[in-house]
């Protein structure tokens, strides 16, 4: 039987999941996939090819935090 926590939790969950198929949800989604995408795409690459898999999330993060990618979303969110 589920926790008053864990219904919540599946409650927001769907909520979540409706609004992203909205249509304002599918722009969002495709406005931030391309501004990441040029951003990071080519650096990520490098990532999987040249660095041993135990140091790939690491490396991941460095590209992010060096591209701004967090800063680059919150521009597309409104927030910054």
């Amino acid at each position: 039987m589920a926790t008053p926590a864990e219904k919540l939790r599946a409650e927001l969950r769907t909520s979540v999941r409706r609004v992203w198929s909205t249509d304002e949800g599918f722009e969002m989604q495709d406005k931030l996939s391309a501004k990441a995408y040029s951003l990071i795409a080519a650096d990520y690459k490098k990532c999987a090819h040249e660095v041993p898999a135990k140091d790939f999330p690491k490396c991941l993060k460095k590209v992010a935090e060096e591209k701004h990618l967090e800063e680059e979303y919150e521009k597309l969110w409104g927030t910054r």
